[in-house]
């Protein structure tokens, strides 16, 4: 926390206007002395005077100013003599490392935070736990219709990663594979029906084996704009039933 005088403070800004006493908008540049970057309460050295808690312009940037950073002050003076400062950003010296120096605050500790909940906040997901069945040869609904992911935001990369999870069995009728399937549909934006080829199937020969599994799909050309999915369900030709339970759809647009 940056201990504060006010006393000092009041003289340190009139003196600090004093360089520049005429009417208007004023620009100067100074060095970080000290920094919360929880209050954004500071000190900084402007012509060998302290400024102490000038305003400082939002962005996430200044969320990591420290100390011996140079910063680009401006203040203003509508009747001349005393200014009000404020930080507008930091002052990056072109040459080796001015690149790296310019995104430093993407590879600190809290650009990782903030990475990883813009990501969070991406991932979408809806569970539905009922074991419910059909004897549908073609992509239906279950009891429970879902799981269902609506209002999904689709960029205009046309980009989002989905994934499926059951555990599924089946009865197979007489000599028959059993082979669920479990698929998804899109809609909104995007009209995309079921598919094998965007599916979860299981083949097995014993009745009510239960397996545990997922899959994962990548979409590259979805329309932009907002896209409804929504689970759908079959069972093989030549069964009798397709059960399936805990099912679950994921959805992360890009």
């Amino acid at each position: 926390m940056v201990n504060i005088d006010p006393a000092k403070d009041i003289a340190e800004l009139l003196a600090a206007a004093q360089p520049q006493p005429n009417r208007g908008l004023h620009f100067g540049q100074g060095t970080i002395l000290a920094w919360d970057p929880e209050t954004f309460e500071s000190a900084i050295d402007f012509r060998g005077v302290t400024l102490r808690n000038p305003g400082v312009l939002s962005g996430p940037d200044a969320l990591t100013y420290r100390e011996g950073d140079v910063v680009a002050l401006q203040g203003w003076a509508p009747n001349g003599g005393f200014s009000s400062w404020w930080i507008i950003g930091r002052v990056i010296t072109p040459g080796p490392g001015a690149g790296a120096a310019a995104i430093d605050w993407m590879t600190s500790e809290l650009g990782a935070q903030i990475a990883a909940a813009v990501f969070g906040n991406r991932i979408q997901f809806n569970t539905v736990v009922d074991n419910e069945a059909t004897n549908s040869t073609s992509y239906t609904n279950l009891a429970t219709v879902g799981p269902t992911i609506s209002n999904v935001e689709i960029s205009d990369t046309g980009r989002a990663l989905v994934m499926l999870y059951a555990r599924m069995s089946g009865q197979k009728g007489g000599s028959n594979i059993s082979t669920p399937h479990m698929s998804y549909q899109i809609s909104g934006a995007t009209s995309l029906s079921p598919s094998d080829l965007r599916a979860l199937q299981v083949h097995s020969e014993t009745d009510d084996a239960v397996t545990a599994t997922t899959a994962v799909f990548m979409h590259t050309t979805l329309n932009e704009g907002q896209n409804t999915f929504q689970a759908k369900y079959k069972m093989g030709s030549g069964q009798t039933e397709a059960r399936f339970t805990q099912r679950t759809l994921i959805v992360i647009p890009f």
